[in-house]
């Protein structure tokens, strides 16, 4: 896990494996709060990620980014 900072490049790899492979990343929601991807606690680890791997290709019932199958989500903007 890319948890403050650390292993961003290799949590990217492998999530870019993951969806080359036709599978699913979720990820935090987007924003700012609490929990979010670019919190104050999530910005240098998750928010790093997801900003590498860039645009969702979609996103849960609950919020949550997808990017990759959306077979577990649903498409169109948190």
């Amino acid at each position: 896990m890319a948890g403050e900072g650390i292993h961003v490049e290799k949590t990217v790899e492998l999530a870019r494996k993951v969806i080359a492979a036709g599978g699913t990343v979720i990820m935090d929601a987007n924003g700012t709060g609490f929990g979010q991807s670019h919190s104050r606690f999530n910005k240098n680890g998750e928010g790093k990620v997801q900003d590498a791997l860039e645009i969702p290709t979609g996103y849960t019932k609950e919020g949550y980014s997808v990017r990759g199958n959306l077979q577990n989500g649903t498409t169109g903007t948190s």
